[in-house]
């Protein structure tokens, strides 16, 4: 198993893998802020901060 990941670990220095990588998570998070606003506007306080009741199965 090391020496796999010693040979995978040459991928991720390479320029190219980085640089696509880097381009990717930005797009990702392009992504998630559009959906937080979305969240943000149609879901409402209580639904999104309410803490779930969890049943405690030691009790009754």
């Amino acid at each position: 198993m090391q020496m796999e990941m010693v040979k995978e670990s040459k991928k991720y220095k390479d320029t190219a893998v980085r640089e696509n990588n880097g381009r990717a998570f930005e797009e990702l998070r392009e992504y998630m802020a559009q959906l937080q606003s979305i969240i943000l506007t149609h879901w409402s306080h209580d639904v999104l901060f309410k803490r779930p009741i969890i049943p405690n199965p030691l009790v009754g």
